[in-house]
């Protein structure tokens, strides 16, 4: 083999190592516990992804999530399992990406001092609003849904508004929920079960309402049948 062959092939061989490692490195692996890009195990329970744009206009996903003190104390023990069925709210965590495999701790956008007393704290997503020009958190919320807002969607979130569900389902808490935002209109709205049985399942658009709070601006029921 000559020198200019046998060097052709080293870079063959050099680039399908390369391409190979990359791969390896972007690759989602199911049944195991997920760290962040700094090796720390990722706590989002109830959550979800956004995508936002940052302080310069670049858009990259965003994940939202609960972190609960049992879930710190059952990752390193996995194995041996869990008793507990406490949730002890600590925060809700801010991770981002920009290929949704690699994930890196932004911040924790809300803290169990900063949300202030609370029993419960789950199922949320994000919104940007833009007749108030703010971001908005909905969360469970003890027997309610909370609204927390901030100027940036990795920013503290501060308590703006709490919503009792009744006059709209029946119920004062909702079952589970999530935040959809419409890529075509730019609109987004809370998606959302029954509070009990979760037979029955809302749309309502998220906005700034009459009393000039964001919140709930309407309600649609759009499914009703069996439930658990």
């Amino acid at each position: 083999m000559t020198m200019k062959r046998l060097l052709a092939s080293a870079v063959v061989l050099t680039c399908a190592a390369v391409s190979s490692f990359a791969q390896s490195e972007n690759m989602i692996t199911n049944d195991t516990f997920w760290k962040t890009t700094s090796g720390n195990y990722i706590f989002s329970q109830g959550g979800g992804i956004f995508r936002f744009p940052d302080a310069q206009g670049k858009e990259h996903y965003y994940w939202y999530g609960v972190k609960y003190q049992e879930a710190v104390d059952y990752c390193p023990k996995a194995l041996g399992g869990s008793n507990s069925n406490n949730t002890h709210f600590v925060s809700v965590t801010c991770y981002r990406s920009d290929d949704l495999v690699n994930w890196t701790f932004v911040r924790d956008v809300l803290t169990s001092s900063s949300a202030g007393w609370a029993y419960w704290v789950g199922r949320l997503g994000v919104a940007y609003v833009e007749e108030a020009k703010k971001y908005a958190l909905l969360v469970q919320f003890n027997d309610n849904v909370g609204v927390f807002t901030c100027n940036t969607p990795y920013g503290s979130y501060t308590k703006h508004n709490q919503i009792d569900m009744t006059s709209m389902i029946g119920t004062p808490n909702t079952g589970d929920q999530t935040v959809f935002t419409d890529p075509d209109t730019g609109k987004s709205y809370l998606c959302y079960s029954y509070g009990k049985g979760r037979s029955r399942i809302y749309l309502s658009e998220i906005g700034v309402c009459s009393d000039g709070k964001i919140g709930l601006k309407d309600c649609h029921e759009i499914y009703k049948g069996s439930g658990r």
